[in-house]
């Protein structure tokens, strides 16, 4: 009996044990670069200064704020970005190689101890600007005072933080020759045959693309011979109003929370297909790491603080979501069959607009927000001054959902999201905050554990009492009396750590997730039967 009581208590230290590993933490950290300025001397001859890779930056360093342990903006605002947001411009150092070098330094000294103390460490490194060819054909991405090339990438920035799960995105010209996506050279023009042992031809693959990191995975806009797609609407480069609409949770095809490299590709995808013009339309390439094809860019439940709109949009065809000081904050054009969850500012008020409709929502309404609940009315807005027609008409003018992306995976052959069966039968919840989650689900296992615990060791109270009840004999008598105060302990402890589980997993659990049911049985041999449903 006593060595039973043992393997019970150890049953609930293990439960314990895992709300601890459950617990471990993400810790992310990004690195956001956006200049508008032109490479100087022949590089530049007929390139115009940008207008907003400044707006990018800030847009990203928003974006990271609500989760990172830190970022990094280095740009210098123009007079308009800065009139858009005036919190912002104490946040930020000009984008040199300095200034760069110095915070990869405080970057790799943090990564370290994260590793060391267990943590998962993320890394963002995020350029938005233009980028270049040298005169003798290699790429370069354009900081104010020096080049940013392959080299520079790879041994100085990527190279530092080894320990650390990396994201490249880079909206710029020539970005893939920077970044080393695919090609195994930089130069594609005037290129000439040479023939290579194969075994320095996989040493030069490893030096000179990405699959050197098998921790770094990319997602790149690049064009050649052009300059980087922007549009006054959105005040924003198109490419990162893209990439930041899906990652704020209009990509998450499955909504599972979570937005994976081949869900943000054919969202991107999507919101591109019906651009005629070859010139607006960006070239995308997505590279997920190689160590996990699978790596999420982003989890909700990684989020510190935000708000969320939950509901199903593809009623409301294409969409847009804007801040009262007119940042465009995200666009979509859902299609799916169940509900999905949009991250969207909490301290300012928003705008949701259709084509003619739109609905205002307060900068008082915190948590999640029902689209149900939303009442629509017809559109003030007008449209301001002269758009690019192919921006205006077609940009995200395709549906984006489970259909679409199944195509878009068929034509690819990249490894996609499951669809859980589940997913299509209920509604999605709002995600939760922080690790509550987490949380919750460890106190649903500590609960369960202790039920258990606490059904069995009452019933061999039970079964020692009634032992005690039917023997004359002191010695037994005195055993058995022994094991029915001792049982009898162990199961009012054990249940009222099953109620205190319960009752904090209830508290912590987000409101409409699935209902788990615990249900037990015992058997005349003693045997205990545990079984969880939801």
């Amino acid at each position: 009996m006593r060595g039973l009581a043992t393997i019970l208590v150890g049953f609930v230290v293990a439960s314990t044990v895992f709300c601890g590993a459950a617990m471990a933490q993400t810790v992310s950290y990004a690195i956001v670069v956006g200049t508008n300025e032109p490479p100087r001397g022949e590089a530049g001859a007929g390139l115009r200064r940008l207008k907003y890779a400044d707006d990018d930056a800030v847009r990203y360093f928003r974006f990271f704020s609500s989760f990172a342990a830190r970022t990094w903006l280095l740009s210098v605002l123009d007079r308009e970005t800065q009139g858009r947001h005036p919190d912002i411009a104490q946040h930020s150092s000009p984008p040199t190689a300095a200034n760069l070098k110095q915070a990869v330094q405080h970057l790799a000294k943090q990564v370290q101890r994260d590793h060391q103390a267990g943590k998962h460490p993320v890394f963002y490194f995020v350029f938005s600007g233009h980028g270049a060819r040298s005169s003798d054909g290699s790429s370069f991405l354009v900081l104010p005072d020096a080049a940013l090339t392959r080299d520079v990438l790879y041994n100085e920035i990527l190279s530092k933080v080894p320990d650390a799960t990396t994201h490249v995105i880079v909206d710029a010209c020539y970005a893939d020759a920077v970044v080393g996506t695919r090609k195994l050279f930089g130069n594609e023009v005037d290129a000439q045959s040479v023939r290579v042992a194969p075994k320095d031809a996989v040493e030069l693959i490893k030096r000179t693309t990405l699959r050197r990191f098998p921790n770094v995975g990319a997602i790149v806009a690049t064009t050649a011979n052009q300059e980087a797609h922007e549009w006054s609407k959105i005040q924003s480069g198109v490419f990162t109003h893209e990439v930041l609409s899906g990652l704020h949770g209009a990509a998450d095809v499955n909504s599972d929370g979570k937005i994976e490299y081949s869900e943000l590709q054919a969202f991107i995808a999507a919101a591109n297909r019906q651009i005629k013009n070859s010139m607006a339309k960006p070239r995308v390439i997505s590279y997920p790491p190689l160590r996990n094809l699978r790596e999420p860019l982003f989890a909700v439940k990684w989020l510190k603080r935000g708000r969320w709109l939950t509901g199903n949009f593809s009623r409301l065809g294409h969409f847009y979501i804007e801040l009262d000081n007119g940042q465009r904050h995200l666009d979509a054009h859902l299609r799916t069959s169940y509900s999905s969850t949009l991250i969207v500012p909490g301290e300012t008020k928003i705008f949701v607009r259709t084509r003619d409709r739109e609905s205002e929502i307060g900068p008082g309404q915190r948590g999640p927000i029902k689209l149900a609940s939303l009442t629509f009315s017809k559109s003030q807005v007008s449209q301001r001054g002269s758009v690019e027609a192919a921006y205006r008409t077609a940009l995200f003018a395709a549906p984006f959902g489970p259909t679409y992306y199944r195509g878009f995976l068929d034509s690819t052959g990249d490894v996609g999201v499951s669809f859980p069966t589940i997913q299509h039968n209920r509604a999605a919840s709002a995600p939760p905050s922080g690790e509550k989650n987490y949380l919750g689900w460890s106190l649903v296992g500590l609960g369960a554990a202790s039920f258990a615990a606490s059904l069995t060791t009452g019933i061999l109270s039970l079964k020692a009492k009634s032992d005690f009840d039917s023997t004359t004999k002191q010695k037994p008598a005195h055993e058995a009396n022994d094991r029915y105060v001792g049982f009898g302990i162990a199961s009012i402890a054990t249940g009222a750590l099953a109620v205190a589980s319960g009752l904090a997993a209830w508290w912590l659990w987000p409101k409409k997730d699935p209902r788990v049911t615990v249900s037990a049985g015992f058997s005349g041999t003693q045997q205990v039967a545990l079984r969880l449903t939801w």
